[in-house]
């Protein structure tokens, strides 16, 4: 017992001789940068501040895409008001009006939009898939848009501003109900989502993709702009499975910002009704 404990006493002085060593090299050696919480061979790793789960937790996932947006992003926008529309966050009321406008325009999506081949479906779907659209847009992890007419009596279509390609970077999406084609609202909606992924949301670049067949929807980026980047063989699939072809089409700030769109009359609101513009 003796021998044990003077070992003991050995120790803890070595220790305490070693301490101001050890703060004198601390002292001079160089800084190390400050890491996130982040995955390394399987293992996790933590700081003081941060006990949220490793990388497959909901939590992490969240913080890391807040870190990760630009610092000049204002957004988002949930109301978004052009000329002739309002292009809002869906709500689950809007169910019905959305129905309609759906289940009218079957003929006319089908060749375009995938979803449509599972349409027309029962209006509790309608609502579960309008809650999910505001429980993303609201986390931050999609965005995507009812267009209705000024006084909001009816659903025009649907568009969206996806998070799809990167954090940094929005592909505008939009259909138009059958009944209200050719009457330029699909480019309205570009427009005013092209001014709101760059000015709020602080994208850095845009992207609009079409099938190759669908000419109609091809003028829309000619017409604004956009750089045709190329064609993805194959890599969509038509409401009978067959492969299809699709044209990207893009925008890069630079682009914007010398062109005429920054100067759309547009008013886009948050959460709380405070302008973004």
């Amino acid at each position: 017992m003796r021998q044990r404990n003077a070992q003991i006493a050995t120790a803890i002085a070595a220790a305490r001789a070693a301490k101001p060593q050890v703060a004198e090299a601390a002292r001079h050696a160089p800084s190390l940068p400050q890491f996130p919480q982040a995955c390394r061979s399987g293992h996790k790793t933590h700081t003081n501040s941060d006990k949220s789960p490793g990388c497959g937790g909901a939590r992490f996932w969240l913080k890391m895409r807040a870190e990760m947006l630009s610092a000049e992003a204002r957004g988002p926008a949930y109301r978004i008001v052009s000329e002739r529309l309002v292009i809002r966050c869906w709500e689950p009321s809007d169910a019905a009006s959305l129905k309609l406008a759906v289940d009218g325009s079957l003929p006319h999506l089908r060749p375009w939009v995938p979803w449509a081949a599972a349409e027309p479906t029962p209006i509790d779907q309608k609502v579960a898939w309008l809650r999910k659209c505001r429980g993303e847009f609201d986390l931050g992890l999609d965005y995507t848009y009812g267009v209705f007419t000024k006084d909001e009596s009816e659903v025009i279509g649907g568009a969206g501003l996806h998070l799809r390609q990167g954090l940094n970077t929005r592909e505008i999406g939009y259909w138009v109900a059958s009944s209200h084609c050719r009457k330029g609202y699909a480019t309205e909606v570009t427009r005013a989502l092209l001014r709101v992924g760059f000015e709020v949301d602080a994208a850095s670049r845009i992207e609009l993709r079409v099938w190759t067949e669908n000419r109609h929807s091809r003028k829309i980026p000619e017409a604004l702009g956009f750089v045709s980047e190329g064609t993805l063989r194959g890599i969509a699939r038509d409401a009978e499975g067959r492969p299809c072809d699709v044209n990207i089409f893009a925008l890069l700030r630079d682009d914007y910002e010398c062109g005429p769109i920054p100067n759309l009359p547009l008013r886009a609101l948050d959460i709380s009704g405070h302008d973004l513009l």
